[in-house]
């Protein structure tokens, strides 16, 4: 079953390191942010600011690898969670996963992180370091 792979695999990768850290899975919009970016900018002249989807959408797609995730969090010592879902749903808007905030994309297309995206993740990866190493 692939529930117990996963759970296997991450605890071969935890048998192996002094520290593991699984990232929650990246929000993937569903639609593509340059194409709709470079639509509203051929009529308009200018791109959103705002782009977003409800939040629900990502957990309920992502509900079994969350689950699989917390479940092995809930048994382990040396495991951590870098959250990427907290870095854009439910922390600029509530209930929602922001994808462009004041025109600038978090993305590239659907699902690939722009730059801005990518630098937010690893801040939010920094800090998990950066905290367990005081």
């Amino acid at each position: 079953h692939k529930v117990n792979a996963v759970l296997k695999l991450f605890q071969g990768l935890e048998s192996a390191s002094e520290r593991l850290i699984i990232a929650y899975p990246t929000p993937e919009i569903g639609w593509d942010i340059f194409d709709l970016n470079w639509k509203k900018f051929q009529k308009l002249g200018k791109t959103y600011e705002l782009l977003f989807f409800d939040s629900k959408l990502y957990y309920e797609h992502n509900k079994l690898i969350i689950s699989v995730i917390e479940n092995h969090l809930l048994h382990s010592r040396k495991t951590e969670a870098l959250r990427v879902d907290r870095v854009f749903c439910d922390s600029l808007m509530v209930g929602q996963c922001v994808a462009q905030w004041e025109g600038i994309p978090f993305y590239y297309d659907d699902d690939h992180l722009s730059h801005k995206g990518a630098s937010m993740v690893i801040n939010e990866l920094k800090k998990l370091l950066f905290v367990e190493q005081q």
